[in-house]
């Protein structure tokens, strides 16, 4: 029982936590006031390492709407400033916790840093900073360069996300005592057992001087297992089922299982690496076991206990719905699989007769995802292209049976921005977003109104919409499958269009499984870790197992995400998640800079926000969440610990900090562009759950009065016809506004029977 409970502790410091590296301590009650223009600055003493989050507590004037506050780490010695942001600080009677985000600074050995905190020059209200107690590890606050401007410093705190065993090692206090507990508890477990010592030495000495002729005995067991094996795979079919086949299908089926309820994310494709390392592992893993244990049977089963619960773990945590602090069910599930392994080993009762029984549940439980995986697989296969010289008669056949027709008319740069999930005014559970629809229309923008999507959901929405047809009347292209959808969005009748009329494409990746590949491309744009990436799209076949966004998913939902966390599973040079708020920001700033590439330029860019998770607060600040979703991402449906009473919900939240990025962005596209632009800006379907999913945010830029023949209802597949035939004459004509609905998994429309267009 003791080595039980010191196993606990020790496994409870495996899993990632946030943690303060270096702090001044919580608020005293003291405030630090800062007018428009004025600096708060605080020593920040010898922190060692990569900074990049910092905790402040700080309001706004009350009843005065929200300060913008800039936000730098200097160096104390030089007064370089070495990294900036800048934070919306909301109006509040006391100071609250507010979270800054600086881009990764490597903090070289023995330099001194300040943080500077300037209320910006153009607001008109003032600024609460927290102060802690006063202290000997840190300076009192400074104001304007004036020392001691405050009763002990500003109240800070910098966070890190790290191995809960380092984060013990650095002095964080709860890891620090289970730490302790964990050391002396171990020493009383083997204190309690003195043949410890004298078995070690048994088990050495029998190790020195029969080591060749065990590990020879092994060698021949496990030849004889093999011959076995052989003899019973030829045999009758309960001397097949005697062998135990069971660890090989129990670490298959979740790994095909998250495949085929992923599809909609993933490439199919991308389950073949982790389902052939997992085998191998399997493969490995029994042959150590068998030769420690002695027994194939037992082998399989305490192997099978590691799969289960290693797969098991998100599962657990989604049940639990988070509320157990993920160090203590780390803990708790690891426990449980060793007590249940010493069962298995240490049991006289023979597990024979376990074995057809386990095999043939597993074969059950795995023929319903390979069924899905390899329907998927095969119609990938069977899927054929049209050649370059058929390309563009072949994509746009159904509108214009003739093929492009060349036009002598001034060609505006085209900016395809999708958000996903927008939901139109009316539609956004009573929540006002007039002032943004407003700000859109001072900038020259039409907003539809009573716009709607065709479809319910993005995969059919956008391939829908970047043909300008419905799914069941794409003629000689109507999708049977997903693999289909997925072609005939990403190799489209708008694209095949634009660049036959001589424009320049420019694809933002978007995450999303469609907009991961653009084989029409000129320019492409990839986000990471590291930055934007130019023109660096790779295969599936050129990507290492971590590289790949199905494989990192599917760790993260594992005991192994909890244990190692995101430094682990990420690749400063593969994709961003779709949902990462770092994805969102690198996306907006491309689309705010001028693109070089030739004119005119189509730029096509689907951002997946304000989709949920929820992962930008009102403010911007990166929040995170209480609830796990299948694909191991946090879903972020409640609120953190800045949350603006006035906002009724975290969609709205993310909303309306979407919104402001969305309006920057316009006012950079007009400034920097020597034409008026088209701008599109909509949504792929409304906002989620029990509201109108149909519903969807439509505003459109059309210079020289294109705007002028717009009406309200528009919906998806008619925003290209309207702008093509306008600006190009290509007489594709409207069609009628309908509103599709269908099932997530829809993906074939070849049927006969027409859909449900409500």
């Amino acid at each position: 029982m003791p080595a039980l409970v010191a196993l606990g502790l020790w496994t409870s410091l495996l899993p990632q936590i946030t943690y303060a590296s270096a702090t001044s301590g919580e608020p005293s009650g003291n405030v630090l006031v800062a007018w428009p223009g004025w600096g708060v600055q605080q020593d920040l003493g010898s922190i060692a390492g990569t900074v990049e989050r910092f905790q402040i507590w700080t309001s706004a004037e009350p009843e005065r709407g929200v300060a913008t506050v800039w936000a730098s780490l200097i160096d104390t010695s030089t007064s370089e400033v070495l990294r900036q942001t800048t934070i919306d600080i909301s109006p509040t009677y006391s100071p609250f916790i507010r979270t800054l985000s600086f881009p990764p600074y490597r903090v070289p050995n023995g330099q001194q840093m300040s943080l500077l905190l300037q209320v910006a020059t153009f607001e008109t209200r003032y600024v609460v900073f927290g102060l802690a107690r006063p202290n000997a590890d840190y300076a009192n606050v400074a104001l304007n360069g004036e020392a001691d401007a405050g009763i002990g410093p500003l109240a800070f705190a910098h966070v890190r996300t790290g191995n809960g065993l380092r984060a013990a090692i650095l002095g964080e206090q709860s890891g620090r005592l289970r730490l302790l507990l964990a050391g002396i508890i171990s020493l009383l477990a083997v204190l309690a057992h003195p043949r410890v010592t004298g078995q070690v030495g048994r088990v050495t000495h029998t190790v020195q001087t029969h080591g060749g002729a065990l590990v020879k005995r092994a060698q021949a067991q496990v030849k004889t297992g093999a011959r076995t094996a052989a003899a019973e795979s030829s045999g009758t079919s309960n001397r097949l089922l005697a062998i135990p086949w069971f660890p090989w299908l129990a670490v298959a089926v979740p790994i095909l299982h998250f495949a085929a309820t992923n599809d909609v994310h993933f490439d199919v494709r991308e389950a073949a690496m982790p389902l052939v390392a997992g085998l191998t592992l399997v493969s490995v893993s029994m042959i150590c076991l068998r030769v420690l244990v002695g027994d194939w049977n037992r082998s399989a089963a305490v192997l099978t206990i590691a799969i289960v619960l290693f797969f098991a773990y998100g599962h657990i945590d989604l049940a639990l719905d988070s509320r157990v602090d993920e160090r203590a069910l780390v803990a708790t599930v690891i426990v449980a699989g060793v007590a249940a392994a010493l069962h298995v080993l240490r049991s006289r009762r023979s597990i024979d007769s376990w074995v057809p029984f386990l095999n043939i549940t597993a074969a059950i439980l795995l023929l319903f995802p390979t069924a899905s995986v390899l329907s998927d697989a095969g119609a990938f296969l069977s899927q054929t292209s049209p050649t370059e010289a058929e390309s563009t008669e072949y994509l746009t056949r159904h509108l214009l049976p003739d093929g492009v027709s060349s036009v002598d008319r001034t060609r505006p740069d085209i900016y395809y921005i999708i958000l996903d999930s927008y939901g139109r005014d009316d539609a956004l559970g009573g929540f006002d977003n007039s002032e943004f629809i407003a700000e859109l229309e001072d900038r020259g923008f039409y907003v539809a109104s009573e716009a709607t999507s065709n479809y319910l959901y993005s995969l059919q929405s956008l391939a829908s919409s970047l043909n300008m047809a419905y799914l069941d009347d794409l003629g000689h292209r109507i999708p049977g499958s997903r693999s289909d959808l997925l072609r005939i969005g990403r190799e489209n009748a708008l694209v095949a269009i634009l660049k036959d009329l001589g424009y320049f494409y420019v694809h933002l990746e978007s995450g999303f499984v469609l907009g991961d590949e653009a084989p029409s491309a000129d320019l492409e744009f990839k986000f990471t870790p590291a930055g934007v990436l130019r023109n660096s799209n790779r295969s599936v076949a050129d990507e290492s197992l971590f590289d790949r966004q199905f494989a990192r998913s599917l760790i993260a939902t594992t005991i192994l995400g909890a244990i190692a966390g995101q430094t682990f599973l990420r690749d400063d040079h593969s994709a961003l998640p779709w949902y990462a708020p770092e994805r969102t920001l690198q996306m907006f700033d491309v689309l705010s800079k001028q693109i070089e590439g030739s004119d005119p330029k189509f730029v096509f860019a689907h951002i997946v926000k304000p989709h949920r998770p929820a992962t930008f607060d009102q403010h911007g600040n990166f929040v995170s969440g209480t609830t796990m979703d299948v694909l191991g991402v946090r879903a972020h449906d409640e609120f953190g610990p800045t949350h603006d009473p006035s906002v009724p919900d975290a969609y709205i939240g993310q909303l309306i900090y979407i919104n402001s990025l969305v309006l920057n962005t316009v006012d950079n596209i007009l400034s920097h562009s020597d034409n008026d632009p088209i701008i599109v800006i909509a949504a792929d379907h409304g906002r989620a759950d029990d509201y109108p999913s149909h519903a969807i945010l439509a505003a459109f830029h059309l210079p020289s009065s294109g705007t002028s023949d717009l009406y309200p209802s528009i919906s998806s597949v008619n925003h290209f016809r309207y702008i093509l035939d306008y600006y190009f004459d290509l007489d594709i004509g409207l069609i009628e506004d309908v509103q599709v609905d269908h099932e997530l998994e829809k993906y074939d429309f070849r049927s006969a029977a027409p859909l449900d267009r409500g």
